[in-house]
């Protein structure tokens, strides 16, 4: 086999669609054998790739009496498959939604070194500055828990 001068093989689109579709197949059935499985696949695409219209002895004229597809169908699994999703971006900058003013929850000072030393080491608030920290603070309540011994 020898190469193109760019070193690069080009897979042409058809043959890239075909596998994709073939792969999908093949991880949504998880057939036991997968070279059965390959070959019912890919028999299948020729079957529908190959049908031929016949028409009774009313066609105009000879030639037009068989009638081969020459477009490929797609496998009948993905015809409404979805290639894509779109939505609309969405800029929080320019959310004009105001939830109101923030949450707040009186502490003591006891309840306050409490929760600093609680979230201390928690990945999530180790980046928050001083201002954020209070009032992250602020939105807490301190929920006491009472250990039944047994």
């Amino acid at each position: 086999m020898s190469r193109p001068q760019g070193g690069r093989i080009q897979v042409p689109d058809d043959l890239r669609e075909i596998l994709l579709e073939f792969t999908i197949s093949y991880l949504l059935e998880q057939p036991g054998d997968v070279i059965n499985y390959a070959v019912e696949f890919f028999t299948r695409l020729q079957n529908n790739r190959t049908t031929t219209v016949i028409r009774g002895p009313a066609a105009g004229t000879p030639d037009e009496s068989i009638i081969s597809d020459e477009e490929e169908p797609p496998v009948a699994r993905f015809n409404n498959r979805r290639k894509s999703v779109f939505a609309e971006t969405y800029d929080p900058e320019e959310d004009d939604s105001d939830e109101g003013a923030p949450v707040v929850f009186p502490k003591s000072d006891a309840q306050r070194a409490r929760l600093a030393e609680a979230v201390r080491g928690i990945l999530l608030f180790r980046s928050l500055d001083a201002q954020q920290m209070q009032q992250n603070n602020d939105k807490h309540i301190e929920a006491i828990r009472i250990r039944a011994d047994k």
